[in-house]
């Protein structure tokens, strides 16, 4: 240890809390413990004139308050002392960075209430490339679950739901989007705690439970409605299972990230009518490819890399002309939509994000479907699919149909893992999910309709470097 005068000079700078005081606060503390103590002369014979005895006599009632008071001063003393300290040498960077690294984004930022010195150090920590990164949480079977949890208490709280999850969560969420049914997030309804909320005890679904334990002001939840949701990596035991279930729960967790854009927009059925009108179209019914048309060009204002539109529409738009992004478009009907729930969208852009779509056809050979897999995996660098940043969403059509469906969806989701390993797949079945082609080698084709009927679409993402 280097303890040269020009390094102890560099550490009484890098303090902020001069040797003096801190000396200043020992010599004090050290007095108030010999006073305790009796081990200081003239304390002892002080109490002793103040109390009208003499040095070994037992002491007095008041001696008694007198000790008490010490004490209570040597705790004061103590507290303030660590007070300053603690805030002084925080700052310290070897210090700072130990703590800080290994906080969960919920201890960081109450950490950053303490004082200003703090709050700028976890204002930066907060910008860490290491948190500037996706999350996802999977809550298997958790209707089950709960329904088993509600016959034993009459009110659920976080822990029963999503354990220490959510108090894990290494990064600030900014979006959420949660893949289930809509059972899950909207049908069922628990009586649930939310401390000092005037909402605590009352009956709610998924979704307003979500809402209401995030930050209101940075979250954005997305609710993708789907027949059955894929675990975005199976556990040693599931590893043999590639089907999906309608009583799971996964969600999507994006933080704020630097170069990174997501837009989410919701219209209602009214919005899109006048949308429509003030571009001169007249809709004659809900099939229309002139809402998807509209959107499209919309967002193509954007830039984005891709977009996400989920539709209470029958999404047939054979017209609509293929753009220089990918986009999946997800059929809610079926899925107990609001009754005047028209589309939404989410929209993925900035520098640091790169995506590519494919299209899976039913009627085509296994082994032709593997190609199209791997030439997905050859659109990315191999630091881009193994660095922890890639995601995968895959989405599926009629898979309620038949058995041959639910065997042809396991069966593309065995291949994605095989040839994207360890990276985390999003998504299920929808009643109809149509698309565009998006690959460096794109044909002619490419840039007509959209595929649509029997169809699986298999999007790669990477967010962020």
């Amino acid at each position: 240890m280097d303890l040269s005068a020009k390094s102890l000079g560099k550490r009484k700078a890098e303090s902020g809390i001069s040797y003096s005081k801190r000396n200043s606060l020992v010599k004090a503390l050290s007095a108030s413990n010999s006073q305790l103590d009796g081990g200081d002369e003239k304390n002892s014979l002080k109490m002793g004139k103040r109390n009208g005895t003499k040095k070994g006599h037992p002491k007095t009632l008041t001696a008694a308050n007198d000790e008490f008071e010490a004490k209570a001063m040597q705790e004061q003393m103590l507290q303030k002392f660590v007070a300053e300290t603690f805030n002084h040498f925080i700052v310290i960077p070897p210090i700072m960075n130990a703590i800080v690294k290994n906080l969960p984004m919920k201890s960081l930022l109450a950490l950053a209430q303490v004082n200003k010195d703090l709050q700028t150090v976890c204002n930066l920590e907060k910008m860490r490339s290491y948190r500037q990164n996706f999350r996802w949480i999977h809550l298997p079977d958790i209707s089950n679950l709960l329904v088993t949890l509600n016959a034993q208490k009459a009110v659920l709280g976080e822990s029963d739901i999503f354990g220490e999850r959510l108090h894990e969560l290494y990064c600030e969420p900014d979006m959420v989007i949660c893949f289930s049914t809509p059972k899950v997030m909207f049908t069922d309804k628990w009586r649930f705690s939310i401390p000092k909320s005037q909402y605590d005890g009352t009956t709610k679904d998924m979704f307003t439970i979500l809402t209401n334990l995030l930050p209101k002001d940075a979250w954005k939840v997305v609710h993708i409605r789907s027949h059955c949701v894929l675990c975005p990596i199976p556990s040693p035991a599931d590893q043999g299972d590639h089907s999906a279930s309608s009583r799971d729960l996964s969600m999507l967790i994006f933080p704020k990230m630097n170069n990174i854009n997501i837009w989410r927009k919701q219209y209602s059925e009214s919005d899109i009518r006048r949308r429509c009108k003030s571009y001169g179209w007249t809709e004659q019914s809900r099939k229309d490819s002139r809402c998807l048309s509209l959107m499209v060009r919309e967002l193509s204002a954007l830039a984005p890399k891709l977009v996400i539109i989920l539709t209470g529409r029958d999404p047939v738009f054979e017209n609509v002309q293929s753009p220089e992004f990918p986009v999946i478009v997800m059929n809610m009907c079926g899925c107990d939509v609001p009754p005047d729930y028209g589309l939404e969208y989410v929209a993925f852009g900035g520098q640091d994000v790169t995506a590519y779509q494919i299209v899976l056809d039913d009627m085509a050979k296994e082994s032709d479907r593997l190609q199209k897999m791997r030439q997905l995996r050859n659109q990315f660098t191999a630091q881009e699919v193994t660095g922890g940043r890639m995601l995968l969403i895959y989405s599926h059509s009629d898979l309620h149909v038949s058995s041959a469906i639910h065997k042809d969806f396991a069966n593309n989701v065995k291949q994605l893992r095989e040839v994207f390993p360890g990276v985390p797949i999003f998504g299920g079945g929808h009643p109809t999910v149509i698309g565009s082609v998006f690959t460096k080698a794109k044909t002619d084709s490419d840039f007509g309709c959209f595929y649509s009927d029997g169809m699986a679409f298999a999007c790669a993402i990477v967010v962020g470097k």
